[in-house]
């Protein structure tokens, strides 16, 4: 048995779940409904949180209790607004997996950014992380920082099912 666990903020993450979950028969799960000793009944647990400075929301459920049983698959998605890159990648491991969950693979995929439906504390952040960009030379910029700047301020959503290939396919091995 499979479940897909996940926790969403704005909305991408939990159709990235939804989709997950119904092209594998799985269960669908709200993280925050979600103890871990219920988790002990899959075979295949799918993680999906959204990224939020550098952390995974709601990954400390695993942190916490994986693995719970011998045997038991783990993988685990992450939602963001930038483009994976190699740094942002390591990044994301170093700080949201344990040794125990070294070998569950990562699969980052974008999601959608409006700001008109973000909290004050996140336009507060994001308008933070702008003042900054804007300080840096344009030719100095990473290219997430470059794409982050050109969308400023409208609505942009890259959420689309074909991103879960990679995650179906390693599910069903």
């Amino acid at each position: 048995m499979t479940a897909v666990i996940y926790k969403s903020k704005y909305g991408s993450t939990k159709r990235y779940a939804e989709w997950l979950a119904e092209a594998l028969g799985a269960d669908l799960l709200v993280r925050e409904s979600v103890r871990a000793e219920r988790l002990r009944q899959y075979d295949t647990l799918i993680y999906g949180g959204g990224i939020y400075a550098g952390g995974i929301a709601g990954i400390s459920l695993l942190k916490n209790c994986f693995p719970a049983a011998e045997g038991q698959r783990l993988a685990v998605f992450a939602v963001g607004a930038a483009p994976e890159t190699p740094e942002s990648r390591k990044a994301l491991l170093s700080k949201n997996f344990t040794p125990a969950m070294a070998e569950a693979p990562l699969f980052m995929l974008r999601g959608a950014m409006d700001f008109g439906k973000m909290t004050l504390k996140d336009r507060m952040m994001m308008n933070l992380m702008k003042k900054m960009l804007d300080k840096k030379p344009e030719e100095e910029r990473e290219e997430w920082e470059k794409n982050l700047m050109s969308l400023w301020g409208r609505a942009s959503d890259w959420c689309d099912p074909a991103n879960l290939q990679p995650i179906l396919n390693w599910a069903e091995n």
